[in-house]
């Protein structure tokens, strides 16, 4: 004997009932309620650190190698001594 799930399909206005009383957001496609990764609030702070990180450390690469430039390099560029400190 084997069990087969029936797909339930929703209608849009069942979708969005179900969506405002849901803890984690989801997505509506042909009828179909579908976890969505992501969106809660943990993730977000967890998204917005990591982008963080990255970003701070794609600067301080990025002022490694301007540093090794000369001021008459910089100054074509536009940048000065002060704004890599």
């Amino acid at each position: 004997m084997t069990l087969t799930k029936e797909t339930q399909y929703y209608s849009l206005t069942e979708y969005l009932e179900f969506e405002i009383n849901s803890e984690i957001r989801h997505e509506y496609i042909d009828g179909l309620i579908i976890p969505r990764t992501g969106g809660t609030i943990n993730h977000n702070k967890i998204t917005g650190n990591f982008y963080a990180v990255v970003e701070k450390q794609k600067r301080e690469q990025l002022v490694e190698k301007l540093r090794s430039l000369s001021p008459e390099q910089l100054n074509a560029l536009g940048i000065s001594l002060e704004m890599l400190e």
